[in-house]
C-alpha cells in the first residue's frame, strides 16, 4: 500500500502495471459477483414470470368461457362433434395445468387450484341460465389438468437434469464449485 498527496491509501489492486495499462486485478471482486448473480436471476425469473401470468390469463379466459352464455362462447368448429368438446375440455385444462406447473413449484397447491377451478367452475354453471353442468365435463377437465400438471413435471425435470453447470437449480456443480471442496 502507498499513500498519495491527498492522503488517501491505494491499494496494490489499484495501482497501474509497470507498463501503464490498465490497473490489474487478482480476482473480481464481491460486487462484480454479486451483479453477475443478480443478472442470472432476471434471466431465469423472467420466463417464470412470464408464465406464472399466461397462466392466470389462461385460468381468467377458461372462466369466461366456462360462464359466459353459449352465444359468446368461443368454439373451435362451428357444429361442435362430441370429440372437439373433449379435446376444448381436455386442452384447455391441460394447457393451465402444464403453465401453473411449470410456473409454481407447491405441487399441492397447483393441483388444489386447477383441479379445484375445474370442479368449482363446472358447478357454477348450474346458477348460469343457458349453461349445464355435467360430471363427465368435469371428469374431462380433471383429466386434462392432472395430465398437463404431470407434463410439466416430467419436462421440467427433465430440463434441469441437462441445464448448465452452476446455474441455479441445476444438479449439476460447476468446475468453480468443485475446486472450492
Amino acid at each position: 500500500m502507498s499513500q498519495n498527496a491527498v492522503g488517501s491509501t491505494e491499494t496494490n489492486d489499484d495501482l497501474p502495471s509497470p507498463d501503464n495499462r490498465e490497473p490489474q486485478r487478482s480476482a473480481p471482486r464481491n460486487s462484480d459477483k454479486r451483479r453477475a448473480s443478480e443478472w442470472r436471476k432476471v434471466g431465469i425469473n423472467m420466463p417464470y414470470r412470464l408464465v406464472s401470468i399466461m397462466a392466470w390469463i389462461c385460468l381468467l379466459f377458461i372462466a369466461w368461457a366456462t360462464l359466459s352464455p353459449v352465444t359468446l362462447r368461443p368454439r373451435l368448429l362451428e357444429t361442435d362433434p362430441a370429440a372437439i368438446v373433449i379435446v376444448e375440455h381436455v386442452g384447455a385444462f391441460a394447457v393451465i395445468g402444464f403453465l401453473f406447473s411449470a410456473a409454481y413449484s407447491r405441487t399441492a397447491l397447483i393441483f388444489l387450484l386447477v383441479l379445484g377451478s375445474a370442479v368449482i367452475l363446472e358447478l357454477l354453471q348450474l346458477v348460469v341460465p343457458d349453461r349445464d353442468a355435467r360430471i363427465v365435463d368435469a371428469i374431462e377437465k380433471l383429466i386434462g389438468g392432472g395430465a398437463g400438471i404431470f407434463a410439466a413435471k416430467i419436462i421440467c425435470s427433465y430440463k434441469l437434469a441437462n441445464s448448465e453447470p452452476g446455474m441455479p437449480g441445476s444438479n449439476k456443480k460447476s468446475e468453480h464449485s468443485l475446486a472450492q471442496q
